[in-house]
C-alpha cells in the first residue's frame, strides 16, 4: 500500500499539520481514554485516592499515578455548552486546530461564545452569562505511567497506551508554552517529544484547584516513524467522524 493511501490520502507532513503542528492546511468522536487530574479523595468503595495524581480511565478500571510521561501527536481543541442542572452537554463544537472556524451543533460558532479578545473587554455580568461554555484542550497521544495502581493499590503496567488528555482554564496554553514552542526553537515537530505531566495545588479561598505543566525530554527526541503515522491517521479518522456528527 501506498504511503498516500495509508494515511489519509495525506503525505506525512500534511497529516503532522493536521495534528495541530504546522500551519493550519484546509479542513480535513473521543474514543480514546480519558487521562485526566484526579480530584477525588475516596473512590465509591472507600478506597483512598490522591487528589492531583494523573488518572487514566480504562475499561477495565482507573489507574493512578504520579510519574507519568505523555508523548502528544494531535492538538486540536473543542468548545462545550454544559448544562450542569441537567448534567448534559446542550451544544458542542467539532473538534479544531488553533485557526480554524468552530462550527457548532445549531450552526453558530463556538457555542455562541465570543472570541477570547472580546471576552476580555466584556464586564463580569455580561461574561457570567458565558460561563456554562468552555473551550478544552485535546491532545491525542500515547501515556506511560512508571507508577500506575488501580485504586485498592495494585501495580498496573500502563506503557505507550493511546488516550485524550483534556485541558482548560490556566492549564490551557501550558502544551504550547511549555512544549510546542520550545520544539519549535529547536526545529522540531512536538510529535517527537514526550513529556513528564506535572501538576501543581492552588488554594483560592476554601477553593483547592490543580494546574497542568509539561517537562518535555529535549535528550531523547524520538523520530516519526511509519506506525507514528498510522496511529495520528487513526486519530483524524477520529476527529472526522466526531466532526461529522455535530455537523
Amino acid at each position: 500500500m501506498s504511503e498516500v493511501a495509508l494515511y489519509n490520502g495525506m503525505t506525512p507532513e500534511q497529516l503532522l499539520a493536521a495534528m495541530g503542528a504546522g500551519e493550519p492546511q484546509e479542513a480535513t468522536g473521543n474514543r480514546l481514554p480519558l487521562l485526566k487530574v484526579n480530584y477525588q479523595d475516596e473512590d465509591d468503595e472507600g478506597n483512598t485516592l490522591k487528589k492531583g495524581s494523573i488518572v487514566l480511565a480504562l475499561p477495565s478500571g482507573n489507574v493512578y499515578g504520579t510519574s507519568v510521561k505523555i508523548r502528544v501527536f494531535g492538538d486540536y481543541m473543542q468548545y462545550m455548552d454544559y448544562d450542569a442542572a441537567d448534567n448534559a452537554v446542550v451544544n458542542k463544537t467539532i473538534i479544531h486546530r488553533a485557526g480554524d472556524e468552530a462550527i457548532d451543533e445549531t450552526g453558530g460558532v463556538r457555542c455562541g461564545k465570543p472570541a477570547s479578545k472580546d471576552l476580555r473587554d466584556m464586564d463580569d455580568e455580561v461574561k457570567a452569562k458565558y460561563k456554562s461554555i468552555s473551550c478544552f484542550r485535546y491532545l491525542f497521544g500515547k501515556v506511560t505511567m512508571e507508577d500506575g495502581k488501580t485504586a485498592s493499590g495494585e501495580a498496573t503496567e500502563v506503557v505507550e497506551v493511546p488516550c485524550l488528555f483534556r485541558l482548560k482554564g490556566m492549564s490551557f496554553m501550558s502544551f504550547s508554552q511549555d512544549v510546542i514552542e520550545p520544539s519549535r526553537n529547536q526545529k522540531l515537530k512536538f510529535q517527537q517529544v514526550t513529556s513528564a505531566i506535572k501538576t501543581t495545588r492552588h488554594k483560592n479561598g476554601s477553593v483547592t484547584y490543580f494546574t497542568v505543566n509539561f517537562d518535555p525530554d529535549f535528550s531523547n527526541v524520538t523520530d516519526i516513524s511509519t506506525s507514528d503515522l498510522q496511529f495520528m491517521s487513526n486519530i483524524l479518522d477520529t476527529v472526522n467522524a466526531e466532526n461529522k456528527q455535530v455537523i
